[in-house]
């Protein structure tokens, strides 16, 4: 199990972590052997929210002699004391910027599904007119000739309705794909350089692995 705020407590008990929350990716970046039954490296730890009050060692048992829980939480909490107010500040703009990505991509899909329906009925409007002149054409007609005619123009101009109808549907999603392009880079915008500003002050903080 993974999530915020995942680290790893080293022989020495130093807290090592990183930007994100797979202790298998943090492990790799620092180098080190995942031996969990055998001369254990390091122990793997969670602080779920970065509550310390929450904080759990994941996969040990028993704990190597080395490790000391009082101490390892110790140095978990002054490190979280450090990155909080940033993952706080970042969090606020994440979730600012996703609510208004959702808020707009769901209006973009509202236009658009009111395009398809507007086809759709369009299509539908059409057809029963076709249809009805049709019947009211066969109903008139007096040779078999006039009759194929009759029903060469009517399928014509069915195979017509929906060349038109499929075009709309092109329009209407080519439109939404556009919306949603600029929905998703405003979004984009908006996050990377809070992001940014984020990592950048974890990679200040000891214990920051970095990656390649």
């Amino acid at each position: 199990m993974s999530n915020f705020f995942s680290a790893i407590i080293t022989r020495n008990l130093d807290v090592l972590f990183y930007e994100g929350d797979s202790h298998k990716v943090l492990i790799q970046r620092a180098g080190l052997k995942d031996n969990k039954f055998v001369d254990m490296e390091f122990v793997k730890i969670e602080v779920p929210d970065g509550d310390i009050s929450q904080f759990w060692e994941d996969e040990v048992f028993p704990f190597p002699e080395w490790y000391d829980r009082d101490v390892a939480k110790e140095k978990c909490k002054e490190v979280l004391e450090l990155i909080m107010p940033a993952r706080t500040a970042y969090e606020e703009i994440r979730i600012m910027a996703k609510n208004i990505y959702h808020e707009t991509i769901q209006s973009a899909q509202k236009i658009y599904d009111k395009e398809v329906a507007s086809a759709k009925e369009l299509r539908d409007k059409e057809i029963m007119e076709r249809l009805n002149s049709y019947h009211d054409a066969i109903v008139s007609a007096q040779k078999p000739e006039t009759v194929k005619s009759i029903w060469e123009i009517y399928t014509k101009s069915i195979k017509w309705i929906w060349r038109c109808y499929d075009e709309n549907l092109k329009l209407a999603l080519k439109v939404y794909n556009v919306m949603a392009e600029s929905i998703q880079e405003t979004y984009k915008e908006t996050i990377e350089p809070a992001k940014k500003q984020y990592e950048d002050t974890l990679s200040r903080i000891k214990g920051y692995v970095k990656g390649e």
